[in-house]
Formats: structure tokens, sequence, C-alpha cells
């Protein structure tokens, strides 16, 4: 089974994807220009420079190029965790 889901903050117009298969996650995200170099959290910067993308929450510092998807997901993912009772959230969900 495949389904995705859809969440769309409509006061920043920032669109969030997620679809989830069979061994397969896939994510997208909207933005508009304007928020280039305002934004940092688990897909990036948005400031068109690669090496700083893994920024920790609450760090300065990027992890190394060079560690392993564990360590990323430990020592990075882990710390962009967010609830959607700290957001207005709307979620449209699909069953494909």
């Amino acid at each position: 089974m495949i389904f995705t889901i859809y969440v769309l903050y409509i006061v920043i117009g920032i669109t969030f994807n997620v679809t989830v298969g069979v061994k397969l996650l896939q994510m997208s995200l909207g933005m508009p220009t304007e928020y280039r170099g305002h934004t940092i959290g688990l897909l990036g910067n948005f400031n068109q420079n690669k090496t700083d993308d893994f920024r920790a929450r609450g760090s300065t510092e990027s992890l190394a190029s060079n560690i392993t998807e564990k360590e990323i997901f430990k020592q990075f993912g882990q710390t962009c965790k967010y609830t959607c009772q700290m957001y207005i959230c709307i979620y449209v969900i699909k069953i494909l």
C-alpha cells in the first residue's frame, strides 16, 4: 500500500508532502523564495550551500560530511522533531 500525507501551512505558503511505499519514503517541500537564507532544519538551510545542511538544532556547526546515516539520524535528525501542537496543521491523506 502507498499513501501520501500532504501538509499545507496556509499562512506562510509552505507545502510538505510525504509518500510512504514499500521500502520507500519520499519527501518534498515547497517554499516561497523569500525564505531563502532564513531557514534551517531537517531538509537543509535553503541557502544553496550543501556543506551546512546537517546542522543540529541549537548548534552553530554542521556535522562532518563523512558520517554514517545512523550518526546523521542521531546527531541531526532527532534534534529536528516537531509536534503538530507547535503549529497549526491541516492534513489531507490520500490512499492510493
